[in-house]
C-alpha cells in the first residue's frame, strides 16, 4: 500500500532553525527565506535528524511582477517527508540568490536552467550558464516581461488571449501561420530573426530525421 509523502509544516521547520535563521515568513507548508539566511538555513535542515532533507527534489523560480522567489521542493527518502522552501530575491531586475550547490549538489543543473528561462543569478555557482538557449538570447523567456524586451525579436507576437489593442507594434498584433506571407505581412523588418513557425518547422524536420531517418 503505498503511503502518501509527509508535508512539513513551515512552523516546524522554523522550530527546527531555532535561533540560528528568522524566516521572512512562515506558511503552512513552506518557509521563506532571506537570500542572505538561505545557505545556513538550507544546510541546517539539510543535516537536522528529525527533518533529514536530503534530497533537492526540484528547483524553479516564479515571477510575482513585484519580486521574484526561488521554490525549491525538498525531501527525506528516509522518512517520506518534504519541505517548501522560497527564497526572495531582494532585487526584481536583477533577482541573485546564492546557489545552494554547497549543500545539495545536485542544484547545479536545476540553477542553470532557471537561470536560463527566469534570469536568476546563482552567485557562486561553478558554472552558471545558459542550458537550453545559447549564450547571447536576449532576456529569459519565462519572465512576465519577456514579450516586451527592448530590441528583441521574441518568439510568440502575443500572450494566448491577448487583446489586440490598435497602435501595438507589429509583432504584437494577431500572429498569421500563412509561411507563403511576405516578412512585412508577417510583422518582420530586415534583419530580424525568423518567426516562430519556420523555427518550429526546422524542429520538428529535424526531429523526424532523427527518429526516422533521413529519406535525403
Amino acid at each position: 500500500m503505498e503511503v502518501a509523502t509527509r508535508l512539513i509544516s513551515g512552523q516546524e521547520a522554523a522550530d527546527r532553525l531555532g535561533d540560528r535563521v528568522r524566516p521572512m515568513a512562515i506558511e503552512p507548508y513552506s518557509l521563506t527565506l532571506s537570500p542572505g539566511d538561505s545557505l545556513e538555513a538550507c544546510a541546517a535542515l539539510r543535516d537536522d535528524t528529525q527533518l533529514d532533507l536530503q534530497y533537492l527534489n526540484s528547483l524553479t523560480a516564479v515571477d510575482l511582477l513585484d519580486r521574484v522567489e526561488v521554490v525549491y521542493h525538498v525531501q527525506s527518502l528516509a522518512k517520506n517527508q518534504m519541505l517548501r522552501i522560497k527564497v526572495t530575491a531582494e532585487d526584481y531586475d536583477d533577482p541573485q540568490v546564492p546557489s545552494v550547490v554547497p549543500v545539495w549538489w545536485g542544484a547545479q543543473l536545476m540553477e542553470r536552467e532557471t537561470y536560463d528561462l527566469m534570469g536568476v543569478r546563482f552567485t557562486g555557482h561553478p558554472d552558471l550558464r545558459r542550458i537550453l538557449l545559447w549564450e547571447g538570447f536576449p532576456g529569459h523567456p519565462l519572465r512576465k516581461g519577456y514579450l516586451r524586451v527592448p530590441g528583441a525579436d521574441p518568439g510568440w507576437p502575443y500572450f494566448p488571449g491577448e487583446p489586440n489593442r490598435e497602435g501595438d507594434p507589429a509583432w504584437q498584433q494577431p500572429w498569421t501561420q500563412d509561411l507563403g506571407a511576405s516578412p512585412a505581412q508577417r510583422g518582420e523588418g530586415p534583419g530580424d530573426v525568423r518567426k516562430h513557425d519556420d523555427v518550429l518547422r526546422d524542429i520538428t524536420d529535424d526531429r523526424e530525421r532523427t527518429s526516422f531517418g533521413d529519406p535525403g
